[in-house]
């Protein structure tokens, strides 16, 4: 299984994701479970759920029917479409495809959006969205106690950083390196944070975690 957490910020999305692949009964490794593909006129992020080979044939398919697709057509509304056609063929109404994806677009006419395929229907994202174990009680809580959509994609590539290590702390199947990658509108850029900047950021916010104690539990509470 695996974890991928999307959502909004005020200046543009943000996806995190680990890496574990998990082959039932038999081993697990490790490898990314993303594709960024820049085209004439925007870029998409395709991150994902499931099977692995499903969701490249997914990937394949997708960003086949996207190439050539002109600047008067650019954006979230094109992807949806052509995403809806593929999926549609491979019989997403009829079987269970075993996967889901979250779809970051990016374009300089159309800004940022996300997209979700949840293992039946193609729909604009909310502005926080959960894949694979993500949607879990730990994973729920922290989101409602630090998301925001008025985050800055910096703050919020932090906040990905960390919701990806506590569910590999904590919860069997995820595990590996982290992905971190953020979509901005102003200049179409995508960018992706390197390995020894997230393991930084990593130190740097659990080591500010046993200040929590001192706040909720050491300190006495004021009765006014």
């Amino acid at each position: 299984m695996t974890i991928v957490v999307g959502f909004r910020c005020s200046d543009g999305i943000v996806l995190g994701a680990d890496r574990q692949i998990t082959a039932t009964g038999a081993f697990k490794y490790h490898e990314p479970k993303y594709r960024i593909e820049n085209f004439d006129t925007f870029t998409a992020v395709f991150a994902y759920a499931g099977l692995p080979g499903m969701a490249q044939e997914i990937h394949d398919k997708i960003s086949a029917g996207l190439v050539g697709i002109g600047p008067d057509r650019a954006g979230v509304e094109s992807v949806r479409q052509v995403t809806e056609n593929v999926l549609s063929e491979m019989g997403r109404l009829y079987t269970d495809l075993q996967v889901q994806m979250l779809i970051g677009v990016t374009s300089w006419q159309g800004g940022t959006d996300l997209l979700k395929f949840d293992g039946k229907a193609v729909h604009v994202a909310r502005d926080f969205e959960y894949l694979g174990f993500g949607d879990s009680s730990l994973i729920r809580f922290l989101a409602d106690s630090l998301y925001t959509k008025h985050l800055t994609v910096s703050t919020g590539m932090d906040l990905a950083i960390y919701l990806v290590k506590k569910a590999e702390d904590y919860i069997d199947g995820c595990g590996g390196p982290i992905d971190v990658i953020s979509l901005e509108p102003v200049d179409r850029s995508c960018k992706r944070l390197a390995q020894h900047y997230i393991q930084d950021r990593l130190r740097k916010m659990e080591g500010q975690e046993k200040l929590l104690l001192d706040l909720l539990i050491r300190k006495p509470f004021s009765s006014t």
